[in-house]
């Protein structure tokens, strides 16, 4: 699990997600058809689990970027594990994917983590995307973008 509801998951945020950012490894058809029904018995629609999330998947991710949340129905035995990325990994995963526009969430989102990981100078957030995505260099843009987080962070560091 990743995104919002991982940040759900990891920091107990009130938060609203429309749907939940993961990814199925193994038994993709009988996982997609519990999350059919399960969308259809709460009335989310059959899509509420959204697997695009995997074009911002790290290939430089290690095993301990994902811990385990829970096992279902025990962890001992055979059934779902849930994993959630560690906020590090989410935040390499959102710069990556730092959209600008009407929506300020990808902005916040990386602010919050941030702030949780303690990667928050602008050359610090540019060194954790380049250590998860190497061959991937950030654009102009997202460069200013992250300044001007980095700004904000330490704003608001030295006033609180």
């Amino acid at each position: 699990v990743y995104g919002g509801a991982a940040m759900v998951l990891h920091f107990q945020i009130d938060r609203v997600a429309h749907d939940v950012d993961a990814v199925i490894e193994r038994e993709h058809g009988p996982v997609q058809q519990a999350v059919q029904e399960i969308g259809r018995l709460h009335g989310w629609g059959e899509s509420w689990l959204n697997e695009n999330v995997s074009i911002y998947l790290s290939k430089a991710a290690q095993a301990h970027d994902l811990t385990l949340f829970r096992a279902y129905p025990s962890e001992g035995g055979i059934g779902l594990r849930v994993l959630i990325a560690s906020p590090r990994y989410m935040l390499a995963m959102k710069l990556a994917a730092l959209r600008i526009g009407s929506d300020h969430r990808d902005i916040e989102d990386v602010m919050q983590l941030a702030q949780a990981t303690g990667v928050a100078t602008a050359e610090a957030l540019t060194n954790l995307h380049r250590l998860y995505f190497p061959n991937d260099p950030l654009d102009a843009r997202k460069i200013v973008i992250i300044g001007n987080i980095a700004e904000k962070l330490d704003a608001s560091e030295q006033s609180g």
